[in-house]
């Protein structure tokens, strides 16, 4: 090492302090700036998504304008807002709003370097210039020493090709990774999430309350070879509030002790197609309390209540625990209960699609159920082919009855609907 020592024995002369003085510059600059380029983490500026005004922001979907970070609620509200920001706002403070404008402006992009980004640049230049000041002294030591520096910078050039390789490789994988998910969500979800909030809550239907009821079920195809143009029963869905035992408690009754449940039950409707009963589908129809767009991608559903048939291909229903009542002073017993069904690919499950949710809203005084308790249930998911303006919410799932299939409906799979099924329509 003593072809190092004459750096660090200390300067003798004026000319060689300078150079000392220059090799301690450069060796710390590198880090000094890597130090200062480090930005500091803020968020986003609003609360509300500014493209659909009534959804809160997502964490990790937001845009840079300048100093200022506007949040989304999806990945479909910024890319639209990216698109032509003007529209849009108005639901940002003004500051906000000019900061925006400001940064759309075409202009010409200041030139700017990070150091901290391109630190490995940094590193080789200044071992090569340390290399260049060492080689022009005129001594062997020196240009040993010159040769050490080169050839540290050489292994330095291949380390950081292999973390920029690695880095990049990473990105790539989080990118395809985020795609993925993105087309998932979308394949699953659909409007889910858009129209009824996360986590979404189903709208309450204009009835008094109950916590005992039955919900009509209707059909997504429409086609003059339909019944009533397509508008007709397909199953019933029946709701209760039920006991450990079973037996369905009522209002103004004492439940003080006893452990309650939501009793949900599927009824078929007459004449509807088998294929949509069979066991490989109705297995995967389950009872959750959790929303989570990818729900059981990474771990099972930990509150996943399955479906148990009663009578094959005609009856099946399930029981979602709500908790135990303790009977003394006030007491809420509020749930959303979602009707999911579970998505495979590659059997692997990747999330499911909340078909329903189910509202129970139980209010206790002293164990006593209140009068203004009630359970009802509500659609949360509309296939693609199905708009408002195509189906009315009504004839979609309603509190009351719908017309019933006199009889079977043909087997032509397409105008059944078994076509768009199988292809996630």
């Amino acid at each position: 090492m003593n072809f190092i020592y004459p750096w660090f024995a200390g300067p003798r002369s004026s000319r060689a302090r300078s150079r000392f003085g220059c090799f301690v510059l450069l060796l710390l600059l590198p880090w000094q700036f890597a130090s200062v380029a480090v930005a500091q983490e803020g968020g986003p500026i609003n609360e509300m998504c500014p493209v659909l005004t009534d959804q809160g922001v997502e964490e990790g979907l937001s845009a840079h304008f300048g100093s200022v970070e506007v949040g989304f609620c999806c990945e479909l509200c910024r890319e639209q807002f990216l698109k032509n920001p003007e529209p849009y706002l108005a639901a940002l403070s003004p500051e906000a709003a000019a900061a925006v404008r400001q940064s759309t402006e075409t202009a010409e992009p200041a030139f700017e370097f990070d150091v901290a980004e391109h630190l490995d640049l940094v590193t080789l230049v200044v071992l090569l210039l340390l290399a260049l000041l060492a080689w022009r002294r005129d001594s062997a030591t020196s240009r040993r020493a010159a040769v050490v520096l080169v050839m540290m910078a050489m292994v330095a050039l291949a380390a950081f090709s292999w973390w920029r390789a690695e880095g990049a490789r990473s990105e790539l994988q989080e990118a395809q990774q985020e795609l993925q998910l993105a087309r998932w969500k979308e394949l699953i979800h659909n409007n889910t999430y858009y129209d009824y909030g996360n986590p979404p809550r189903p709208l309450r239907p204009p009835v008094e309350p109950r916590l005992q009821a039955t919900f009509y079920r209707g059909n997504d195809e429409r086609s003059d070879n339909l019944f009533n143009g397509g508008n007709y029963l397909t199953s019933y869905f029946d709701l209760s509030i039920v006991d450990a035992a079973g037996d369905p408690i009522e209002a103004g009754e004492d439940v003080s002790g006893r452990e309650l449940a939501l009793r949900f039950q599927i009824r078929r409707g007459p004449n509807t197609p088998d294929f949509f009963w069979s066991d490989d589908i109705m297995g995967h129809i389950f009872l959750t309390g959790d929303s989570d767009p990818f729900l059981g991608y990474e771990s099972p559903v930990a509150d996943r209540r399955d479906l148990t048939t009663v009578e094959p291909m005609s009856r099946w229903h399930a029981l979602y625990p709500l908790g135990a009542v303790q009977g003394g002073g006030e007491e809420r017993l509020d749930e959303v209960v979602y009707v999911a069904e579970a998505w495979f690919e590659k059997d692997r499950m990747i999330g499911a699609t909340f078909h329903y949710g189910i509202e129970v809203v139980l209010r206790l005084l002293d164990g006593t159920v209140a009068e203004d308790s009630e359970v009802y249930m509500g659609a949360l998911f509309r296939p693609r082919k199905s708009p408002f303006s195509r189906v009315p919410p009504e004839e979609w799932l309603s509190h009351e009855p719908l017309p019933e299939l006199p009889e079977p409906q043909g087997d032509d799979p397409e105008t059944l609907g078994i076509v768009d099924y199988l292809d996630g329509v």
